[in-house]
């Protein structure tokens, strides 16, 4: 097992992130989260800042990933690794 966790070159599905607003109530998901080349924490942890600096702003690029996202959902890479899920 590597330093960062074991992960494995087909797609992982990972446990969604979700963002509560103060009272407790959901204010985003992701939907589908999957990792491919990366682990799941990594994943995780590129949704989760995706979602929280991309409120208002043009490009976010979380941990040196790139995101694209369209009606459907939302995909990110950085080389090889990549992260996407659905709204």
């Amino acid at each position: 097992m590597a330093a960062g966790g074991s992960f494995d070159a087909s797609r992982t599905r990972c446990k969604d992130v979700v963002i509560r607003t103060g009272d407790g109530s959901v204010y985003t998901r992701t939907r589908g989260l999957l990792a491919r080349n990366t682990t799941c924490r990594t994943a995780r942890r590129v949704a989760r800042t995706f979602l929280h600096e991309s409120e208002g702003a043009g490009r976010v690029e979380p941990l040196g990933y790139r995101c694209a996202r369209d009606a459907k959902g939302v995909a990110c890479r950085n080389g090889r690794k990549r992260v996407s899920w659905h709204w």
